[in-house]
């Protein structure tokens, strides 16, 4: 699937420090976030294997971040 610049920009997000479940950019977001995490470029997924509470992007993710940002650059 490829991103939509939306998409892009909550991945992004997450990259840059991640967002909590109970932001007002998770609020404002709530569809992008569902959609993101449900094709796997976001989770909350912690190292250790549990769950926490806060997005942080996927390799899944990254990779689209940064496959959208090479072609914008273009």
């Amino acid at each position: 699937m490829k991103c939509s610049s939306k998409e892009v920009e909550v991945i992004a997000r997450a990259w840059e420090g991640g967002f909590t479940l109970q932001s007002n950019f998770y609020r404002d977001n709530a569809v992008t976030v569902a959609l993101c995490a449900s094709e796997g470029f976001i989770t909350t997924k912690t190292s250790k294997g549990g769950f926490g509470n806060i997005w942080r992007p996927t390799p899944k993710g990254l990779h689209e971040v940064f496959t959208k940002t090479k072609h914008l650059k273009e």
